[in-house]
This record gives structure tokens, sequence and C-alpha cells, in this order.
């Protein structure tokens, strides 16, 4: 059992690697899958949530932590941002979800730096080193998020991984 009083933080993929749509029943199931191992993890003591505000999962797992405080409202809601202007190419719906989440947070780190190569990966590397543990939605596929969560396990921290690819409906 881990010590009480410890930080999550989470890496999951954008909307153009996941196998659904983000108003899909699939991608809800996913959003209840994240939402039930934060309860777990609030549960065993984690206090501190770091997230990281990108559009797909991040954005997902900021609204989880924020609904988490229902049942948990002692628990600090941070926000990594990896850039200044980060939201700008959003869309207006992913904006409106940003706007809200920030406003939510309990504090907004800039975590990345200057927009450009790396910025991500700094946010990534913040969050990681701050963190005990790491929530993943990764289907094992090369990019940020792999990246993220072989960095994790390099610093040994633990990681649970959700794999998206299990909220698929079979094709018939």
């Amino acid at each position: 059992m881990e010590k009480a009083g410890f930080a999550v933080c989470f890496t999951g993929h954008r909307p153009k690697k996941l196998p659904f749509a983000e108003s899909s029943p699939a991608f809800f199931a996913l959003s209840e899958r994240v939402y039930a191992e934060l309860l777990s993890l609030c549960g065993e003591g984690a206090n501190t949530l770091y997230f990281g505000m990108a559009e797909g999962c991040d954005l997902m797992f900021g609204e989880c932590a924020v609904r988490l405080r229902n049942v948990f409202p002692h628990v600090k809601l941070i926000a990594a941002i990896p850039f200044r202007g980060q939201a700008a190419k959003f869309s207006a719906g992913s904006r409106a979800r940003y706007r809200a989440l920030l406003d939510a947070a309990d504090e907004c780190v800039l975590a990345g730096g200057d927009p450009g190569r790396g910025c991500m990966r700094r946010r990534n590397e913040y969050m990681v080193d701050r963190s005990e543990r790491v929530l993943a939605v990764f289907d094992g596929s090369p990019g940020g998020t792999a990246y993220t969560v072989a960095y994790a396990k390099r610093q040994g921290k633990a990681v649970t991984v959700i794999d998206p690819r299990l909220f698929c409906s079979p094709r018939l």
C-alpha cells in the first residue's frame, strides 16, 4: 500500500490516436474507467493530481479529477501547461473545457517552457518527477505517451496502463 499523501499524474492519447471519437459511448466508458482508477488511488491516499491539458485524454482526466472532488474534496488539482497559448488552436468545445479546468485547478503551472520542440516532453517529465504513480491511457504505439510511460518506469514510478482498444466494440 502506498504511503498516505502521494501524487498521481496522467498521460494519454490525443483524439487522433484514439480508436473512437470523444463523443462515442466507448470514450464515455473509458472516462468511467479512468474515474474508477482515480477513486481507487484516492482511497489509497493520493491527494495531488497532475494533468497536462492537451486535447483528448488529458482534458478527460482533468474532468474526472474535478468530478472526484465530490468524494474527495481535499484532493489538489494541478494543471501542468506545456506552453502559453496552448489552447489557441483547440476546437471551440475543447477551449471551453480547457478554460473550465484552469478555473477548477488549485494550481496552474507553466511546466514545458517556450512553445516548440520539447515543451510537451518537459511538461510530461515535470509531472512524472513530482508523482509517485502514473495513470496512462496507452495503446502501445510510439509517441509522447509511450515516451512518458517509459520515462516513468525508468524513474521507478508505478504505472497503471489502460488500453483504449479494450473499449472498442468487436466488429461483426
